[in-house]
């Protein structure tokens, strides 16, 4: 919620999720759609991504949850965005 922006939708004030926090959740899936989603996300926002704040806690998670295949597909779409 922290990191959370305030938007309007539908003339109320709401939290959206920062992009970097949706990315990391999707990686973390096991849904193959999911992990579709987290790739565009990355293709659409990769030039504006705080990779700073999403890297580290990426490799920390992938590495808690045994799924280091998540930080090299985070590693390749962000070397491959467009």
């Amino acid at each position: 919620i922290e990191r959370a922006a305030k938007r309007e939708v539908a003339g109320r004030m709401v939290n959206v999720i920062a992009v970097e926090d949706l990315v990391l959740m999707k990686m973390i899936s096991e849904r193959e759609k999911d992990l579709d989603d987290a790739r565009k996300l990355i293709r659409r926002f990769g030039s504006s991504l705080d990779v700073g704040y999403l890297e580290p806690r990426l490799v920390e998670i992938t590495e808690a949850l045994a799924i280091p295949d998540r930080l090299a597909l985070f590693r390749k779409e962000l070397k491959n965005k467009t």
